[in-house]
């Protein structure tokens, strides 16, 4: 009964004072363990890097210089002043709080790096605690389909539905309707605004329509970065 309170203060109350931001890191750590979270096995020999920076809620860096970019998720962007999306602060201290001076363990999958030359890895602590998948489990995060980086593609898209039906995190408002329908791409698994020119691009084989947001997001698909459904 406690945790459950804990959740529903959590979910109703994003406060910003650095005291109730770090409850709030705890909170979610307790819930995740209470809530089934058991350690997995990791190879010891894997890629361990100490983390020395957090830039934002899905990106990191190592004390070898490299920048890595969690893969398959995708966290609220901190934008300038004023411009961040919802959570994106939350997303970042949860961030921090996770893995800022520790070892972690990059697991890569087939492509290896993105267009700005970030590691694009799943990331685990030595216990074996999964932190693509906290991000998505309490909401401050959705999944991002990568091909042909989709190997926990299906196992992530499960943990956002769990979120999604209690409206943690980010789907307090990321559910909430702007248009009547929205256009998908079944390949890439994006949703537009149905004036989006790239959403227009997309050929009759390939087009899906989605009534509401949640039929997409149920389904893995995320929000075109242009047209910002």
């Amino acid at each position: 009964m406690a945790t459950r309170k804990a959740q529903s203060r959590v979910s109703r109350d994003w406060a910003t004072s650095p005291m109730r931001c770090w409850t709030f890191v705890f909170i979610i750590l307790s819930v995740l363990d209470l809530c089934g979270w058991t350690p997995r096995t990791v190879d010891a020999e894997g890629i361990w890097k100490k983390v020395v920076c957090v830039d934002d809620g899905d990106s990191i860096r190592l004390e070898d210089g490299q920048r890595v970019r969690y893969v398959t998720i995708d966290a609220p962007e901190r934008g300038g002043p004023g411009q961040g999306e919802f959570l994106a602060e939350e997303a970042s201290r949860f961030n921090r709080a996770l893995v800022l001076g520790r070892e972690v363990r990059l697991e890569l999958e087939a492509e290896e790096r993105d267009r700005f030359g970030r590691l694009l890895a799943q990331v685990y602590l030595k216990d074996g605690f999964w932190v693509n998948q906290a991000f998505v489990r309490e909401g401050l995060a959705h999944v991002l389909y990568q091909a042909p980086n989709v190997d926990k593609f299906e196992e992530l898209l499960a943990d956002q539905r769990g979120a999604m039906e209690k409206r943690r995190g980010i789907w307090v408002k990321a559910l909430q309707e702007t248009e009547a329908a929205y256009p998908g791409q079944r390949k890439t698994r994006k949703m537009h605004r149905p004036d989006c020119p790239l959403g227009l691009k997309i050929s009759p084989a390939n087009r899906v329509l989605f009534k509401t947001k949640r039929e997409a997001y149920w389904l893995g698909y995320s929000p075109c970065r242009q047209c910002k459904p």
